[in-house]
């Protein structure tokens, strides 16, 4: 197997995996916001770390307007998320500990 085919091989699993999560995101965070909407009571800032394009945090924002909701990722994760309006975007790394805000 030569290295374009592994890159190609790695995008495809990329892209497979980022489309389970957010369609599993989809199903759960409605039935976790119903069912326990409770927990996030108090709760006036939420930083998803490694949240990915915002999905179950743009939930949370929707169902909790008054919620500062903050998705912490990778640059490269960040700049192709769709910029969802209730949720303030912050890229950096967990591992070097750095972000820019």
């Amino acid at each position: 197997m030569g290295v374009r085919t592994w890159q190609r091989t790695l995008r495809k699993t990329s892209y497979l995996m980022k489309e389970w999560l957010t369609n599993d995101t989809r199903i759960i965070m409605p039935a976790l916001l119903n069912e326990g909407g409770s927990i996030f009571v108090g709760i006036t800032t939420l930083v998803d770390l490694g949240g990915g394009t915002g999905t179950a945090v743009r939930n949370i924002a929707k169902a909790f307007p008054h919620k500062n909701c903050i998705v912490y990722d990778l640059p490269q994760v960040i700049v192709d998320s769709p910029g969802y309006s209730e949720v303030n975007y912050v890229s950096g790394s967990l591992v070097t500990c750095s972000s820019s805000y």
